[in-house]
Order: C-alpha cells, then structure tokens, then sequence
C-alpha cells in the first residue's frame, strides 16, 4: 500500500513489539542518510553475518589510510550488495575478493537504499578511503525508494524543483519521532493516502510515482559527478531482480534500469545475460529467500572480475591459478585474499537481517 502503508505496517511494529523497535534492529539512525548498518554480530536463520566498526559488511577491519602497495575496491548498494540472506564471505563483494586475489574488497552496501542513498554514502565514504577503483551496485527495487521519506524507517528524499535536485526531509527524524507524529495522525487520513497511491499505481504499472524515472536519472547524473570527482575508474553494477525475470511489465522495468546504467559516463556491468542463463538453465539463484544465494552472487562477482580484468585494472587469481593442481588452486575457494574473509570466517560472521521480504526489511 506503498510509503504510507508502509509506515503504518512499521510504526505499529514499534509500538506493540519492543522487540521490534529500532534500536534492535541491525541498523542504527543516520541523520544524513537515514540509517547505517549497525556494527557488530548477529545470528539469524542459521546465517553469520558481521559489520566492522566503520559500518562495512564482514568482520575484517580495514585502516583508513590505505596500506602501501595495496588494491582497494569500495563497493556501494543496497541489500543485494550488502549479501542480505547469505553468510559472510558469500556476498558478491566478498566473492570479487576471493577471485581477484590480493586486494581489499570494502563493502559500503547496506540494507534498505534507494539510489538517493546510495549516492549520499559514496560522498561520504567514496574518497576518504582512498580507493584504486569504485564499483556501484545498482538494482530496479532502489528506483521507487528514491520517491518516498520513509522505507522501513525515515529517509532523506530528493525531490525535482527547476530541473534540480533539492534534498528534503534532513535532518532524517529519528523513528520514535516519526512514532510520536504517527500518534497523533488520523488513520483515516492514512487510509485515503493509501487508497490514493493504490489508484496512481493502477495508473502506472511500473510502479511509483510517474516522475520515478526523472528523479532517477538526476540521481544517476550527480551520482556520475561524485564518480568524476573521486578520480578513480567508477563501474556501475547492474543487478537484475532474481523475482522479475519473467514478466514482460517486469523486464520493461529491469531494461529501464539497465538503459539508465549505460548512458552514465562510467563503465557498466549488466550481469542480467549471466543471470538470465543461469535461471533458463533452472539453477537455484535464491534458495527460495528474498535475494540471491551464494551462487547467485558467485556469478555476479564473476562477471565484475571479467569486466575489471578486462580493463587492467587488476589481476584474476582464477587465471593465474586455474592451471595449478591440488591445493594452491584450492585455496581459491577455501581462502580469500589476504585483507578479505576466508570460508572459516564465513561460518563465523554476523546475522542481520535473515530472509524477511524485500517489503519487510531495509534492504
């Protein structure tokens, strides 16, 4: 029943189950950007999954300063970055690291994004952690986020006036002063407001509202400005929904995002060809959860490798060890490099968030 039923379904939540209540969900309240993961470990559902102090998801710590000599990728998204439903080690940046070999692999991802905010945690973190290449992750869902000042929690929002993007709903409230505000709002109101986005989405079969894709291309373009101010070569990740792959409205909506992806001036990865394969060939691409499964990411951060080997921007432990018998060529998926997360500690990470629905949870 789109943002505003959402906060009701959310606020409710709040109120009658403390153990629901913000400050225990594996987030915690950002007045810039909404929310940021929260650091720590949790367990879920039989999965590990960890975030170090600087709010990145995996137990490995990294240092600001990066180390002499050193590779570092920073990758940006939301929870199909962050590796929601799977343990650590198998997100597709922590599987990007285990090909590449010795690099460093920081995954910013974080659960629940839209574009907006995706683009406002890359000019906070793109540049102070000094990367050698930036990828980004980019999938249709985060499109109709971008609409709304309220996902889950309260969000920042940007709106068009002019043709310019103006940032509202800053400083983000906090979610007990959006339950206070909700207290004292008439459910009737809340149930016209709802039946009102029901009957612009009968009207706009995409999804959202109609001026979606307006707000998402101006994102796109400042997100290409940050890009060019970092410096660095920028690859913009396309990730198509594992739930939308048949539907023709569907595949209208995914080609949408991946046309938006390659007007942008950076390089771009569509992995939708690699997934498409992998679900004609009726592989699992989710174990039945919300996100891709380890597989499912295993092909995507196989096709990132492709594209950043391709362009010399680094080196495939695949091909350098592809030829090698017995246990070196093993240690490609039993360890990863040497400032990334081995297997072991895969089975040692943090549970955040589990397997709830995409509608259920800041992905």
């Amino acid at each position: 029943l789109g943002p505003i039923g959402n906060r009701v379904e959310t606020m409710e939540r709040f109120r009658h189950d403390a153990a629901q209540d913000f400050r225990q969900y594996p987030y915690q309240h950002d007045p810039e950007i909404g929310w940021v993961s929260r650091p720590g470990r949790l367990e879920h559902h039989g999965l590990v999954e960890s975030v170090n102090s600087a709010g990145m998801r995996g137990p490995t710590e990294f240092e600001e300063e990066k180390p002499d000599n050193a590779i570092r990728i920073s990758v940006f998204g939301d929870s199909y970055t962050y590796g929601a439903d799977v343990t650590d080690g198998e997100p597709w940046p922590a599987q990007l690291g285990g090909l590449l070999g010795p690099v460093e692999v920081l995954n910013f991802g974080t659960a629940g994004y839209g574009h907006d905010q995706i683009m406002l945690n890359l000019e906070r973190n793109g540049a102070v952690w000094n990367p050698d290449v930036v990828l980004v992750g980019l999938i249709d869902v985060d499109r109709d986020r971008n609409m709304v000042n309220f996902y889950n929690a309260p969000k920042p929002q940007f709106v068009l006036k002019d043709q310019s993007l103006v940032l509202t709903n800053v400083p983000v409230p906090t979610p007990e002063q959006v339950l206070a505000t909700h207290d004292r709002t008439l459910r009737v109101v809340d149930v016209f407001a709802m039946l009102a986005h029901q009957l612009r989405h009968l009207g706009n079969p995409h999804g959202g509202k109609p001026d979606a894709h307006d707000v998402t291309a101006a994102l796109f373009e400042r997100l290409d400005d940050d890009a060019d101010a970092l410096g660095v070569p920028v690859f913009y990740v396309h990730l198509p929904n594992p739930h939308r792959l048949e539907t023709s409205t569907s595949l209208e909506m995914f080609e949408e995002m991946a046309a938006l992806c390659t007007t942008t001036k950076h390089s771009c990865v569509d992995t939708t060809p690699a997934i498409l394969g992998a679900h004609q060939r009726d592989e699992d691409l989710t174990g039945g959860m919300t996100h891709f499964n380890a597989r499912g990411y295993e092909l995507i951060a196989t096709e990132v490798m492709t594209a950043l080997t391709e362009a010399g921007l680094v080196g495939s432990r695949v091909g350098s060890e592809q030829h090698q018998q017995g246990g070196e060529h093993q240690q490609v998926g039993e360890e990863r490099d040497d400032h990334g997360e081995s297997t072991e500690q895969a089975e040692e990470g943090d549970a955040l968030h589990g397997s709830q629905p995409e509608d259920h949870e800041p992905e």
